[in-house]
């Protein structure tokens, strides 16, 4: 993922998107049952464009089908492993 785009813009858009949150972690409705907060890191914010990117090459019909563990869909198969 860095070759495409970069550290500087990984490492930007992880900044910004835990700023984000410091900013408006006030204004949305926390429950109980919401996970605690942790900052993103580079490594998260890298595998998850990375599985943007993938996921827009790769095309299902159905969100659930690129985590699904179905044989048929072995060939595009995305896992937990990714992330």
């Amino acid at each position: 993922m860095n070759s495409v785009t970069g550290d500087d813009l990984i490492q930007l858009l992880t900044e910004q998107s835990n700023l984000y949150h410091s900013q408006n972690a006030e204004k949305w409705k926390v429950s109980p049952k919401t996970l605690k907060w942790s900052n993103i890191t580079h490594e998260e914010m890298s595998k998850f464009l990375g599985l943007i990117i993938l996921m827009g090459q790769v095309r299902k019909g159905n969100i659930r089908d690129y985590w699904s563990t179905d044989p048929h869909n072995f060939h595009t198969h995305f896992s937990s492993h990714c992330v």
